[in-house]
């Protein structure tokens, strides 16, 4: 896990907690019950030295894998516990109340305890039509990219294509454009270059620049994937575009993003003076943006094309 070591390597205890608590929950939907209990108590014991307290959602996740594990009965305390903090507290997520009482209607109807889910079923539905309606889209969001940080891909997009849905539902036109830029994230991860090409062609220019924090970034991981996808002449209009779009003057980071897409297709051409050029340029907007991690990738780049003698073919020739 990239980001474990991460915060291993950085001496970030906090962090690596954290961490841990969101493998633990990947292990469980991948059916690891044992391991993902394993997980989670030593997760639940740091974070009550850490902390003081074990937090409600790990909690909660403790109590669906002792289920899953047929500790029926510590699975009950626990769900009930988690009940009583969401429901008794100013800053309780009711989600959480649900989630644990629909485990708990489970818990109690497998073992012909039904007065029992019938009042756990009854609270939850009388606080429910009290409550405005709850919104989960920006938890579908952040979980998604908990898994994408944790390495699990294949989840994330599970989950962003749920985010996406769910957005649709709403009429969520910025929230839609972000998670169909994170989609084009995971999927590039992936090196699944074809379906980023399916989703931007899906998609209509004037949808894209509605809101112009998605637009760039969006463009960026189109650009790259047409050019993976051998269809360099669309790759270079689209940074012909993005190259003349005035909102990259005031974004850095997509500015540098764009200059590295164009230094990677003159180097596919075998055009190393032109790369070189590019990826520079790429460089010193990185370092302008305080990306100093990516610069030094990218430097170690063009140490790589210089080590040769650059073949001819100027910048002004590329498009």
């Amino acid at each position: 896990n990239r980001a474990r070591a991460y915060y291993l390597e950085s001496d970030r205890t906090v962090d690596v907690v954290d961490v841990d608590a969101i493998i633990g929950r990947i292990w469980l939907k991948a059916g690891k019950a044992i391991q993902a209990r394993n997980l989670l108590i030593e997760v639940r014991n740091a974070e009550r030295a850490l902390r003081g307290t074990s937090s409600v959602r790990n909690k909660m996740h403790l109590g669906f894998a002792e289920l899953a594990c047929g500790e029926v009965a510590k699975a009950e305390k626990l769900l009930l516990k988690v009940r009583r903090l969401n429901y008794n507290s100013k800053s309780g997520n009711y989600e959480f109340a649900f989630e644990a009482g629909a485990k708990l209607v489970e818990i109690y109807e497998a073992s012909n305890r039904k007065h029992l889910a019938d009042q756990i079923r009854a609270e939850d539905q009388a606080v429910n039509s009290r409550v405005k309606g709850y919104d989960d889209t920006n938890d579908k969001t952040n979980e998604a990219e908990e898994y994408y940080n944790a390495g699990e891909i294949d989840l994330a997009l599970v989950m962003n294509s749920e985010d996406i849905q769910k957005r649709s539902d709403l009429g969520d036109i910025k929230g839609r454009q972000k998670a169909i830029c994170n989609r084009m994230k995971y999927l590039s991860a992936k090196d699944d270059y074809e379906s980023v090409v399916v989703l931007w062609n899906q998609l209509s220019e004037e949808s894209i620049d509605v809101h112009e924090e998605f637009a760039l970034p969006i463009k960026n991981f189109a650009m790259h994937a047409l050019h993976k996808t051998g269809r360099v002449k669309e790759a270079l209009k689209l940074f012909k575009k993005l190259d003349s779009d005035s909102r990259l003057e005031y974004s850095a980071q997509e500015r540098a993003y764009a200059y590295e897409n164009r230094a990677r297709i003159e180097l596919d051409k075998n055009h190393k003076g032109a790369a070189t050029r590019y990826f520079n340029d790429a460089i010193n907007t990185h370092l302008k943006a305080g990306n100093t991690a990516r610069a030094l990738k990218v430097s170690e780049i063009v140490l790589e094309i210089t080590k040769t003698k650059p073949k001819e073919d100027p910048r002004e020739k590329g498009f």
